[in-house]
């Protein structure tokens, strides 16, 4: 399908499904008869949005050039890091036993309806790469009414975004589903939030991928059930001091959290955990975005589809191993247990014993991928480059016999 019939289909989805949830009769019934199940759903108020991109030191410099031009009548520009307009500076420094937390930005929106400001900041996560957090804040808590207002004023916005997945809704809306419907507005709301957050800043997965995101979600306390927060389908639960971060398991691309809380909120400290966990913590919430990544670059070699290696992907894989050998002195999550020492974690309403990320188990599992991937792709480049060697050997001898036979031949004439 061509760039331009996708975006009329992506501009066909959004129109329709607008309508949809506010005019269609048989789906506003269906609203209407499943108030009391979805009735928490319009109390809610989302008070910020975190989005998570990961950086190499080029990257980096792009996003804050691109941050410095931004223009001055739509934006308060407060960067914490002046760029070189002409040189790529180093924000990056080697750093095997510890790491650090830096802050970027904040940008404050001066004629938006909606968002307030971003505030952005970094934390390396190995020697050449920094995962940066853009925390969202908004001019209100934004409920079911506000985000379908923003997604009115920000659909042109996603037509021409890769990250923008839709469906067939016309024969959705004949098949009668209308709860895939009601449960594609937050998917809608993040693409259209995302799609913002790319408007304003150069970002590097953002381009592509649904990136992972963090929303902090107030809840009514009439509404506030732990058993609920403990058991949520499909979904890892961490309680934490009377409030509970939720992991959705069936995030197709970057991980999706939401902090739900009934009482006063602070924020949570990602950039410390990073800081902390490194390549674990970024693996938690790029695991998703890592296994595409992975697929798109290395799985061709496997099935066979193409015999020439990369020189970029074999790069791309050496820097992939590097990253890892790059935390093997680092060993804060060892001093870090304080960080967790109030998490519980959940799943199928049950306790568990332990957290993902906070024993080594990412780095295990992408160490032995990586290394099984790598043995391949070193025996093809090896092969590719002695059968090159050879063609070149060969088609020297074929010069030379020619050089010999019209030599011979110029003798006798």
């Amino acid at each position: 399908m061509r760039k331009r019939e996708i975006h009329k289909y992506r501009e066909k989805f959004i129109n329709k499904f607008l309508e949809t949830i506010e005019r269609n009769e048989s789906y506003l019934e269906f609203i209407n008869t499943h108030k009391e199940e979805l009735l928490s759903n319009y109390n809610i108020g989302v008070w910020e949005v975190t989005f998570f991109d990961v950086f190499n030191n080029k990257q980096l410099n792009n996003l804050i050039k691109g941050i410095h031009n931004l223009n001055n009548k739509k934006y308060r520009i407060e960067l914490s890091l002046i760029p070189k307009k002409y040189k790529n500076l180093m924000y990056l420094n080697i750093q095997y036993d510890r790491s650090s937390t830096r802050s970027l930005c904040k940008v404050t929106f001066l004629d938006d309806l909606f968002i307030d400001d971003v505030e952005a900041g970094f934390t390396q996560i190995n020697n050449n790469q920094a995962v940066v957090e853009f925390r969202i804040s908004f001019k209100k808590s934004m409920t079911h009414e506000l985000w379908i207002d923003f997604i009115k004023e920000n659909k042109e916005l996603l037509y021409k975004k890769k990250f923008f997945g839709c469906y067939d809704i016309d024969k959705i809306i004949r098949s009668e589903h209308y709860s895939l419907i009601y449960n594609s507005i937050s998917k809608v709301r993040d693409a259209a939030l995302q799609a913002k957050l790319l408007n304003t800043f150069r970002l590097n997965f953002g381009s592509e991928y649904i990136l992972p995101q963090y929303n902090a979600v107030y809840v009514p306390q009439e509404h506030f059930k732990n058993e609920y927060f403990n058991d949520v389908f499909l979904c890892r639960t961490y309680e934490i001091e009377n409030k509970y971060l939720v992991v959705d398991l069936t995030s197709e691309e970057g991980l999706k959290m939401n902090l739900y809380f009934s009482g006063a909120y602070s924020a949570m400290n990602f950039l410390q955990l990073l800081s902390n966990y490194r390549m674990d913590f970024y693996y938690f919430l790029f695991e998703k975005i890592e296994s595409f990544e992975i697929d798109s670059r290395i799985n061709k070699y496997f099935s066979g589809s193409k015999k020439r290696v990369s020189l970029n992907d074999y790069k791309w894989l050496i820097n992939k191993i590097r990253s890892l050998n790059d935390n093997k002195l680092h060993q804060g999550y060892r001093d870090s247990k304080e960080l967790l020492e109030n998490w519980t974690p959940f799943y199928g309403g049950e306790e568990e014993d332990s957290i993902s990320f906070e024993n080594g188990q990412y780095t295990k599992k992408y160490n032995t991928i990586y290394e099984e991937c790598f043995d391949h792709i070193k025996m093809a480049y090896s092969i590719q480059k002695e059968n090159l060697v050879i063609l070149i050997a060969t088609l020297s001898l074929i010069a030379s016999l020619i050089g010999i036979f019209t030599t011979v031949l110029l003798e006798f004439i």
